[in-house]
């Protein structure tokens, strides 16, 4: 089944998906609505059937290349970078 997760007016491109241990799906990538390159979240607590609302996770105008993991305590690990010179981590629930 495919199925479409972004609807925006610039380029959503350089996904990355983990899941979480009680099978929660949790996706980044990088796009340029904003005028700039941003990282954006998502994620899916029935495996892809739903998804939550996109959240800006990056406000840096030129972030790109996300990975993202998560441990067994469910804890979200985001690992992205800025200007093309310094890698930043955010972690979350």
């Amino acid at each position: 089944m495919n199925r479409r997760l972004t609807w925006t007016s610039g380029t959503s491109w350089w996904p990355a998906v983990a899941t979480g241990p009680t099978g929660s799906l949790h996706l980044v990538w990088q796009d340029d609505t904003p005028g700039g390159t941003d990282i954006y979240y998502m994620a899916s607590p029935d495996n892809g059937a739903s998804w939550t609302s996109p959240q800006r996770l990056a406000w840096a105008g030129s972030a790109g290349y996300p990975a993202i993991a998560v441990d067994p305590s469910g804890y979200v690990h985001v690992v992205y970078n800025i200007g093309n010179t310094d890698i930043y981590y955010k972690k979350g629930t």
